[in-house]
């Protein structure tokens, strides 16, 4: 037992200083080929930006609208959407959920179905522990490097179970679309701070996730629905619960929707 586990260690090491060092969790297969023709590859530069960079985007809509209209407590779900053509749809943090949005033709939307975030100096003492179960030394890595240990650690491909569907339609290798944020600084934190979560002005965040950038679907009804659980591995000192969250979203597009294009 104590060789198996060393051994599992060792492999672990071996694969978080390869994240580390690429600064991106991209499945290589998914540069091969599209195998969902509706969505964006995961190689892809959707409106210019990579799938890390608009997930950096998305959190930053996310963390910035108050409780009582954000999208992840089922709020109004285009609040404060800004940027044109894409709209963000959303998770929750943890249950069942059932949303209803319309949107213009030509829409882009992007939807991340399981994702977790990081930031200084709340999560530092995490991703040390990490760092150092995984054999490495903590004062060797940076703060952007912790914390991206610490968000590849816990959104653990192995322990994850996740289906995501567009019409019915599943989407093959749903974690072929996996990607690190770069570094980011959180800047408009209403939602943490209606949670009394404090946030540092000099603080920097980094998130690891699933999502997809969906082709402009045809008018009419659509219905995209995804499930995702996780079971986390633990370290000394920091055990994570098990996550778990539901979401179907009845999508109209429809000629003369309400747009972030028209602000």
């Amino acid at each position: 037992m104590e060789v198996e586990m060393a051994k599992s260690k060792t492999m672990m090491r071996t694969l978080f200083l390869l994240v580390l060092a690429a600064l991106s969790a991209v499945v290589p297969a998914a540069l091969a080929g599209n195998e969902n023709p509706g969505v964006l590859p995961a190689g892809s530069h959707p409106h210019g930006h990579s799938y890390g960079e608009w997930g950096a985007a998305w959190w930053q809509w996310a963390l910035g609208i108050p409780a009582a209209d954000n999208p992840l407590l089922d709020g109004d779900p285009l609040a404060e959407q800004a940027n044109c053509p894409v709209v963000f749809l959303a998770g929750n943090f943890g249950g069942t959920s059932t949303r209803s949005v319309t949107v213009k033709p030509g829409t882009t939307l992007y939807v991340p179905y399981l994702n977790f975030l990081v930031w200084s100096p709340n999560d530092l003492a995490y991703g040390e522990a990490i760092a150092t179960y995984l054999g490495l030394d903590p004062g060797q890595l940076s703060d952007e490097e912790l914390l991206r240990l610490a968000a590849n650690f816990w959104l653990d491909d192995a322990a994850a179970t996740i289906t995501l569907e567009v019409d019915g339609v599943s989407v093959q290798n749903p974690t072929q679309y996996r990607a690190d944020t770069p570094a980011f600084t959180i800047v408009d934190d209403d939602l943490l701070e209606d949670f009394g979560i404090p946030v540092e002005p000099d603080n920097i965040a980094v998130a690891a996730g699933y999502a997809v950038m969906l082709t402009p679907l045809t008018p009419g009804d659509h219905l995209i629905h995804f499930a995702s659980a996780i079971d986390p591995p633990d370290v000394p000192g920091f055990e994570q619960p098990p996550f778990e969250l539901e979401v179907t979203y009845a999508v109209t597009v429809a000629p003369g929707a309400p747009s972030p294009c028209d602000n």
